[in-house]
């Protein structure tokens, strides 16, 4: 019964935040769930009304970021006729879908930049000359 009673003051001091071999010392906070830099507002102030709007319609801030900082007049362009096409589903992207897309299509990193191309490794062995 002492056994059951330790088992369940471990569990309810493990829920509450405090390590169990240490009843003094308390779990460290998981770091993976907490942005590392705060996210405030992206300035897209430099982009047409236009622009702005398909913007302010993106969910992630990351994506909202590399279309407002990242690209040029050009891609966010072609990322917004994206959105405006129908896929073969007869669904609408959105833009956060069409950011993504384009950058996939375009072999962009999540930055906005395009990713480096590793140059083609030659086979090793005999050249049979």
């Amino acid at each position: 019964m002492k056994f059951s009673h330790y088992l369940l003051a471990c569990c309810v001091i493990s829920a509450s935040g405090v390590c169990a071999d240490d009843p003094m010392t308390p779990m460290q906070p998981s770091t993976q769930s907490q942005p590392s830099q705060v996210q405030g507002p992206v300035d897209c102030s430099n982009l047409s009304k236009e622009e702005q709007l398909f913007a302010s319609q993106m969910t992630d801030w990351n994506n909202r970021s590399v279309f407002c900082a990242k690209l040029n007049s050009e891609q966010r362009r072609a990322i917004m006729e994206l959105s405006s096409k129908p896929n073969s589903s007869g669904v609408l992207m959105t833009p956060d879908q069409a950011l993504l897309q384009y950058m996939q299509q375009n072999a962009m990193t999540p930055e906005g930049t395009p990713q480096p191309v590793s140059p083609k490794r030659r086979p090793s062995g005999c050249s049979g000359s």
